[in-house]
């Protein structure tokens, strides 16, 4: 008799677990199908073409779909595990509470990014919120049932295809984790592992407040290019984030960021000019992305930048340059290779006006310049950068006991210059070797192109009452032309009281001027005499 009731008992257990088995995974399904349904917790609906359960209250979603209720697609998920409490799958007919852990494997998202509504994935989520809360935080709406949900949510190898500000930015194999049980206080985990790069991100959150602290390891520049706003006269074709902080706090419904960080192995172009070498520090506020001794090789020479790049502060309104630059060693002719000049100067400017129309003004000295037969000491002028085009002013330097200005132009994009070189009031003695003495002026006007040797020149001079071998004229006056580095003189005429004379300029061997004047200039004056 008692084996009998023995073997009755243990049937009946075993009928109890089929029972189980079976009433345990129909529950479990028919929950999920009922939260799916009825879930508030995310806006939009949610849809799987297949959901498989068993009796320990596991859960196996494919390809769910969610869509937002602007009938755009915002996730794409191929596999999900849930897991639920069959107690109250069972006893209490399901809620959001009744599930516990859950884990995407390789989901899909596609989101976006605006100054405006913020990321709209977190936008479709309903957060619990009182009365007076909610009217302080906009793009949040208050769910007719909060989320019930208190376990552990894990997604791993997800595909992010965002939209920040309309250019797009996609991330492969974030690995996120959030865990809501100590809800409405929130914590989530984020990495993101590309090749080398490394993001690292915690973020609590809580109805009042969200703290944001993260890390970036050697990110590719060009990951990030397309969702920075476009600088003219700027390309950044290659370059790294070694090591970036991250720190942001909203409280209040204001936003406090933080951010210092290392540019590296930096190569590009900047007006035009190629950048071979770049880096340096960098920090950000909300106000400014702020650059610390961003040092380029610009055109194979040494710039320095220092300042602020201030963020827009109008919806219609561009970013803003409060830069400084300094060249402490520039070589002339990496500006132009036509120009043919391998001396250097010391420039300090400041870049001014928006993005995408820079300006950059300055100065720039040299001690001494070789130009042939002239050779300038102290030479000092001012700079203008704009559209394209370097504008050189106001240089002054001396020369032979006078001055010469030079004023003109580069065309950063083909080379082009046209410069024009003024003297004034030269000793002629010291050009002559005091053959001639007077004062000497003149006037030329210098092209060429980005060829080596292109410099081409073409002006005038002119010499006031003076001497020539101690012999009185009224002036003496030409063309000028320079070509290969070199000046040549023509159509040269003495004036004196008693007529005009023809006579020839060479240049010596030594640099200085000899004059082959007319014998009958020597005749006239002599029978003046």
């Amino acid at each position: 008799m008692a084996k009998k009731i023995f073997v009755g008992f243990v049937a009946l257990v075993l009928f109890a677990f089929v029972l189980l088995f079976q009433f345990g995974g129909r529950a479990a399904e028919e929950l999920t199908k009922k939260l799916l349904a009825e879930q508030t917790a995310l806006q939009g609906t949610l849809k799987a073409e297949e959901i498989q359960a068993n009796w320990s209250g596991d859960v196996v979603f494919k390809n769910i779909v969610w869509v937002g209720p602007d009938g755009k697609t915002i996730a794409e998920v191929p596999l999900s595990t849930v897991s639920v409490n069959l107690f109250d799958a069972l006893l209490k007919g399901g809620t959001g509470a009744s599930v516990g852990d859950v884990v995407v494997d390789k989901p899909s998202f596609f989101v976006a990014y605006g100054k405006k509504d913020g990321l709209n994935l977190t936008n479709y989520i309903n957060f619990q919120l009182d009365e007076a809360q909610s009217e302080d935080l906009l793009s949040v709406k208050k769910a007719s049932s909060s989320t019930q949900f208190r376990g552990l949510m894990e997604i791993k190898d997800a595909k992010v295809n965002l939209l920040l500000e309309g250019k797009p930015l996609d991330f492969d194999k974030v690995q996120f984790q959030a865990n809501f049980k100590q809800y409405p206080k929130i914590k989530y985990g984020l990495r993101v592992k590309d090749g080398k790069s490394d993001i690292i991100a915690d973020i609590q959150t809580d109805q009042q407040s969200t703290a944001v602290v993260a890390e970036v390891k050697k990110l590719p520049l060009q990951n990030i290019m397309s969702v920075l706003p476009q600088a003219a006269d700027v390309v950044i074709s290659e370059g790294t984030l070694p090591d970036v902080k991250i720190r942001a706090d909203k409280t209040a419904g204001k936003w406090t960021l933080n951010i210092d960080g290392t540019i590296s192995n930096l190569k590009g172009s900047l007006i035009n000019y190629p950048v071979t070498k770049g880096s340096g520090k960098f920090a950000a506020d909300t106000t400014a992305l702020k650059l610390a001794d961003l040092n380029l090789e610009v055109a194979g020479q040494t710039v320095i930048i220092d300042g602020n790049i201030y963020y827009a502060d109008k919806p219609d309104a561009k970013q803003t340059y409060g830069l400084t630059v300094s060249a402490p060693n520039f070589v002339i002719e990496a500006l132009s290779p036509g120009l043919g000049l391998k001396e250097a100067v010391t420039a300090l400017g400041k870049v001014k006006g928006t993005i995408d129309k820079p300006e950059a003004e300055g100065t720039f000295g040299l001690d001494k310049l070789a130009y042939d037969p002239l050779y300038i000491t102290a030479l000092s002028g001012k700079f203008l950068y704009k559209n394209g085009k370097l504008n050189v002013g106001d240089a002054i330097g001396n020369v032979y006991a006078g001055q010469v200005s030079i004023n003109g132009q580069i065309d950063t994009k083909t080379r082009d210059f046209n410069l024009e070189i003024q003297g004034i009031d030269l000793d002629s003695s010291v050009v002559t070797e005091t053959q001639v003495e007077g004062p000497l002026s003149f006037k030329m006007l210098a092209l060429g192109t980005a060829d080596v040797g292109s410099a081409t020149g073409a002006g005038s001079f002119r010499i006031e009452e003076g001497k020539y071998m101690m012999l009185p004229f009224r002036s003496i006056k030409g063309s000028i032309t320079r070509q290969q580095g070199k000046f040549a003189f023509s159509n040269i005429k003495i004036a004196t009281a008693v007529g005009s004379f023809d006579t020839n300029i060479i240049v010596k061997d030594n640099g200085k001027l000899g004059f082959d004047l007319d014998k009958g200039f020597l005749a006239a004056r002599l029978d003046e005499k």
